[in-house]
């Protein structure tokens, strides 16, 4: 028998991360943080992530996930603020965390969902940094909110899934 053919590597690794990032910018989720994931300093996974989701959970139809945090930014009102969240987002890789999350779900709900549409069936993502909120402060004191691009997500799932080219995302 002749040498069998070397299938392509199929590993997720941190410039394939920054990479999706940089190719689905998001209005919340800062530029630079492409890069940041780039110098992750992880070993290229092949298998299984791991991780637990606080809470998810559907309302008129939609689905949402939540984390809660407990994360100590400051004394002040101030240090939960938007600015201060989307600090603490990047500097813990809470954006990742969730991306990877939202990812989970979707490929939930495709398998389980009749019907399923990212768009209409997804609703997006919450982050309670509970040492911020106070009803006092307003409603999304020390709340973070993003609904990922359908397009980020699926290009994210796909990369998980070991797709070697965007195309085969969609």
């Amino acid at each position: 028998m002749g040498p069998a053919s070397a299938a392509p590597e199929l590993r997720l690794t941190a410039k394939a991360l920054g990479e999706v990032f940089e190719r689905h910018p998001s209005d919340v989720v800062p530029t630079a943080y492409a890069a940041s994931l780039q110098r992750l300093g992880f070993l290229p996974l092949e298998g299984f992530l791991r991780g637990v989701i606080d809470l998810v959970f559907e309302q008129d139809g939609r689905y949402y996930v939540v984390d809660y945090k407990s994360n100590h930014l400051g004394a002040s009102p101030a240090d939960y603020a938007a600015g201060a969240l989307t600090e603490a987002m990047a500097h813990h890789h809470y954006f990742l965390q969730y991306h990877l999350y939202v990812v989970a779900v979707h490929r939930y709900l495709e398998a389980r969902l009749p019907g399923y549409d990212y768009d209409a069936h997804f609703g997006g993502v919450f982050y309670l940094f509970v040492r911020g909120m106070a009803k006092a402060r307003g409603d999304n004191a020390g709340v973070f909110a993003d609904r990922p691009a359908r397009a980020l997500v699926l290009a994210l799932a796909g990369l998980f899934a070991g797709a070697v080219d965007e195309e085969a995302w969609r």
